[in-house]
């Protein structure tokens, strides 16, 4: 998620008054891969990606297959969603190549 959007979000969940536990994302999901894809195409990258399954890095740790976090109770007390994670990366994609 593109910390300006959690930024402004955090800043009007704060002007609630409302307390509790939020998942605070940009909007729409994809996996890892879909994303690096998304990104060497916006970029013109030319390179091989390959992908990659959690298994082929084994971890102690559990991990679930889905985690796309739900964020309809943030969405319900701001009334709006923060943009789209394809906004987002584009917003920082921009901001960084032209710094």
């Amino acid at each position: 998620s593109y910390t300006e959007d959690v930024a402004k979000a955090v800043l009007d969940l704060i002007q609630t008054g409302r307390f509790g536990l939020y998942h605070i994302t940009n909007s729409g999901y994809c996996s890892r891969y879909q994303w690096a894809e998304w990104v060497l195409k916006k970029i013109d990258w030319s390179g091989a990606l390959f992908p990659a399954k959690s298994e082929d890095f084994p971890s102690s740790v559990l991990r679930p297959t889905f985690s796309a976090l739900d964020t309809f109770p943030l969405k319900s007390i701001l009334g709006y969603e923060l943009p789209t994670w394809q906004d987002a990366t584009e917003r920082f994609l921009r901001h960084w190549l032209l710094t």
